[in-house]
């Protein structure tokens, strides 16, 4: 099947439907086609939805730097779950199209006050250790596991 742009009848979303044009209407997860009426019912499991790559209740921003177009069916499955190292890659990838131009690129950095690169490999290096402390590392009395563990721990602030 080969690839047509999303029109406005097709996705009244705007966030969905530019997603969805910037993946070659692949899924983010699986990598299939996914399809768009009169081809398939909306809310089946092959139609796209807008997946937060890093779930909002995991600290992930809420706007479209953190979103990717899947089909409903994985997004559904990978849920709440924090992505793994080989898709934080693939995301890297994928925000380095997001942002074609210089100016829109200079933005980006202004609001996250990096670059994106290195922020990923910052993140990346969050979820290994995030992993290696829910493994059995000890943790000193009074801090929380999570995300801001992993950030202490990587600043050397914990043994």
């Amino acid at each position: 099947m080969e690839f047509r742009k999303a029109a406005k009848s097709d996705l009244k979303n705007a966030k969905l439907r530019q997603l969805y044009n910037q993946s070659h209407g692949l899924c983010f997860y699986c990598e299939e086609m996914m399809h768009l009426p009169p081809r398939v019912k909306r809310g089946s499991d092959r139609y796209p939805s807008t997946d937060h790559f890093i779930p909002i209740s995991n600290g992930g921003a809420k706007d479209i730097s953190n979103c990717v177009a899947a089909h409903v069916k994985c997004n559904n499955e990978k849920a709440n779950s924090v992505p793994s190292a080989p898709l934080l890659l693939r995301f890297d990838d994928f925000i380095k199209g997001r942002w074609p131009s210089a100016a829109q690129k200079k933005a980006v950095q202004r609001r996250f006050g990096v670059d994106l690169r290195i922020k990923l490999s910052f993140l990346t290096t969050l979820f290994y250790l995030d992993m290696q402390l829910h493994r059995g590392l000890r943790v000193k009395k009074g801090l929380k596991r999570g995300p801001w563990l992993a950030i202490q721990f990587h600043l050397g602030r914990t043994p």
